[in-house]
């Protein structure tokens, strides 16, 4: 039997210990065994256990052989906890009383029988309580004498009041284990009615619930926890890890993880736990599945809109579908990297529309980070089909045509991009200033493996993105835009593999990224068709951002935007697409020229792809094509120069 009330002769300390107590702390329950079987060495009740030890003159373990020797704080009961079995004379006692599960508590009581072996009572003695916490001592109090001498009106028990006991209090000292050592005059020790306060634990709420998403997708477990000071997520392969703050992983010390990109993750549990100066509680774990994306990609011709809303992030993350049909990929990335959540959108239209004569591809795409909604940067990878480009090449009129399969180069010289920034519908309606882009060829990839266009641009701020060709033949297709650092000046450089009617070069300047003024020019000659190279000096100070401004006869067309900043004191290396497929592009930032060996293997060192690239000083992109496609998973390049050697994690779909 378990009482859970409290005694009359301890209502007075146990009031006291509620007043100074600064703890919080859950009912009071007085155990009185009755119910325990004979020489167990536990005991248990309303989700509390404990393990009797002993160290000398034991053992100690649960009695129910001499009916009517206990006590339960009000009348003699029959079970109790001693050593009378196997007492020694004249031999002191040292025994435990521990939670099994190291639950901390708080002693408030115990009734004792001290005495001889043969339980002779008429004897003075010495007892000492010990408290300990995670194996750290709490307190150890003592008194010499003043025990019960007689049977009297509490069946030979004494009360030892923790308020009191030794003289201080201790009812508001959590432990986990109770040690009782006497002197040799008590060769036998009697303990009944063990009167204590389990401490108020964290308590769950809910649980983390089960997760099924789409490979690469961003993926959030969450719990419901009263009482905890704070939290630590767990992740379980072969055991139970704590999760580290970084990489794909967010939130591990609040009640919701984020996994950015859930590539490779599928199978693993999750859970929380919850901690308080008490202790601490764990969630149940919550099985993460994740299941391959589909080949086809996501929208309906005339349908809404389809978006999603997941975390931004520095490895890149996919957009998909509840199918799993993804639409696009993006990377948190440039001066002002997108944080927190980022809102994709992919719509098809009815059929190629047009706007002031210029014809739109059916599918595009609506992009709205939620913080730094105007200036936030990102790389964002759109996936069209063959058929999206096979409408808008029947409906392009006199307009030149998108590629028409994988080998069409000038098909993909032709394609353009329009951000229209701010908001709308469609263009003509956004309410920013729209800016045409020229992705470099190389952002222009056919994925082989899944059967659609993957196109690679930069953004800053929300805003729509459409693609199309330009009115005319581009006067002009670049193999390379660079900028870098040279003492006191920016020097910018640039490759053309073809020029047709071309008039100049502009060279145009920022230092915010959006607006730009002309700083300079370079005339051409107007045709050419093999590679020339040409460079620029531009004095500036700080941050500075470099387009190029390419002029014909007939129009204008801008490059891509690169950024320098105001001193490279160090060397960065990145990737500009995570997850990546045919291509890995990997950027570096550094302050002197050098070569470079990228290696990429597989988890078990097999060599996929090696090669040696000379790196100028800036900031440079560098493009890792190994000669066979790998398949689906998680890569080691490793990036190696002189004197230092950095490796990337490379996900590969």
């Amino acid at each position: 039997m378990k009482m859970i009330y409290t005694p009359v002769p301890l209502l007075v300390f146990l009031v006291c210990c509620l007043i100074f107590s600064s703890a919080p702390a859950a009912a009071q329950i007085n155990e009185v065994f009755e119910t325990e079987t004979n020489n167990a060495t536990v005991f248990s009740e309303l989700g509390n256990s404990f393990t009797i030890s002993s160290s000398a003159n034991g053992p100690f373990r649960i009695s129910t052989g001499f009916p009517g020797r206990g006590f339960n704080s009000l009348t003699a009961d029959n079970v109790l906890v001693d050593n009378f079995s196997v007492v020694q004379p004249n031999t002191a006692c040292d025994f435990s009383i521990a939670s099994s599960d190291s639950k901390p508590f708080l002693l408030n009581s115990v009734w004792l029988y001290l005495a001889r072996a043969n339980r002779d009572l008429n004897i003075d003695g010495t007892l000492t309580i010990t408290g300990f916490l995670g194996g750290s001592q709490v307190y150890s109090v003592t008194q010499t004498g003043g025990f019960a001498k007689t049977l009297g009106l509490t069946n030979g028990y004494s009360l030892v009041n923790m308020l009191v006991f030794g003289g201080s209090n201790n009812t508001t000292k959590y432990v986990d284990r109770i040690q009782f050592t006497t002197s040799s005059a008590y060769s036998y020790v009697g303990l009944d009615a063990f009167n204590y306060t389990p401490a108020l634990l964290p308590v769950i709420l809910s649980s983390p619930l089960l997760q099924t998403v789409c490979s690469g997708t961003a993926v959030s477990f969450t719990a419901n926890v009263a009482n905890a000071s704070s939290y630590k997520w767990q992740e379980f392969v072969t055991s139970w890890t704590d999760i580290p703050n970084s990489g794909v992983y967010s939130g591990v010390n609040s009640t919701t993880l984020t996994i950015s990109n859930s590539t490779s993750l599928g199978g693993r549990q999750y859970r929380l736990v919850a901690i308080n100066a008490n202790g601490n509680i764990s969630t149940s774990g919550a099985l993460l599945t994740v299941n391959p994306l589909l080949t086809t990609l996501a929208g309906v011709v005339a349908g809404l809109p389809y978006c999603v809303t997941q975390i931004g992030s520095l490895s890149g993350n996919v957009y998909a579908d509840l199918s799993c049909r993804p639409f696009a990929s993006v990377v948190a990335t440039g001066s002002q990297p997108l944080t927190g959540l980022m809102e994709t959108c992919v719509q098809l239209d009815p059929s190629t529309l047009s706007f002031n004569g210029q014809p739109y591809v059916q599918r595009h795409y609506f992009i709205a980070p939620v913080l730094n909604p105007l200036t936030a940067t990102g790389n964002i990878t759109m996936y069209y089909s063959q058929a999206d480009f096979n409408a808008f090449n029947t409906a392009r009129g006199t307009y030149p045509p998108l590629p028409t399969g994988p080998g069409d180069a000038t098909g993909i010289a032709n394609l353009r991009l329009t951000h229209f920034r701010g908001t709308g519908t469609a263009p003509g309606n956004y309410t920013g200033t729209p800016l045409l882009i020229d992705p470099l060829d190389a952002n222009i990839t056919w994925n082989a493996g899944n059967s659609y266009w993957e196109v690679t641009t930069g953004f800053t701020g929300l805003g729509g993105l459409y693609l199309h060709t330009g009115a005319v033949v581009l006067p002009v297709r670049l193999v390379s835009f660079a900028v870098s650092r040279q003492g006191g000046w920016n020097e910018i450089k640039w490759t053309s593999a073809m020029e047709e009617n071309l008039l100049r070069y502009g060279i145009e300047h920022s230092s915010n990224g959006t607006d730009f003024t002309s700083v300079g020019e370079i005339a051409v000659n107007g045709n050419s068709t093999t590679e020339k190279s040409y460079s620029y000096r531009h004095n500036a100070t700080g941050n500075s951002y470099y387009r190029l401004r390419m002029v014909e006869a007939d129009g204008v067309d801008f490059s891509n935007i690169i950024r320098v900043r105001e001193e490279i004191s160090r060397t960065e290396i990145s990737l500009v697409n995570n997850p990546a497929r045919d291509v890995i592009r990997v950027a570096i930032t550094t302050p002197q020229t050098g070569l470079y060996t990228f290696q990429l293997t597989d988890l078990g060192g097999r060599v996929l792809h090696r090669a040696t690239r000379s790196v100028q000083t800036g900031t440079s992109t560098i493009e890792i094509r190994p000669a066979a496609r790998p398949g689906r998973g998680l890569y080691l390049l490793n990036v190696e120069t002189e004197s230092a050697k950095t490796t990337l994690k490379v996900v590969v779909e």
